[in-house]
């Protein structure tokens, strides 16, 4: 009883960690493919390039 219960904690753990670094990829790529379009796109606009970089964080937080 006592080894399946360290198991499914180990499991739960795991899955936690999985998590968070699917989220952190995500993360990645979201800021590797807007951050060069955004740049291009708004080179003449501070205040749009730093609404876009806000709206990608706000986006990484729901993935």
């Amino acid at each position: 009883m006592n080894e399946k219960g360290t198991s499914y904690g180990i499991t739960i753990c795991g899955l936690i960690l999985g998590l968070f670094s699917m989220r952190m990829v995500c993360y990645a790529m979201l800021v590797l493919i807007f951050l060069p379009l955004s740049k291009l796109v708004f080179k003449k606009n501070q205040l749009k390039y730093m609404e876009v970089i806000t709206w990608e964080i706000s986006c990484s937080g729901y993935i």
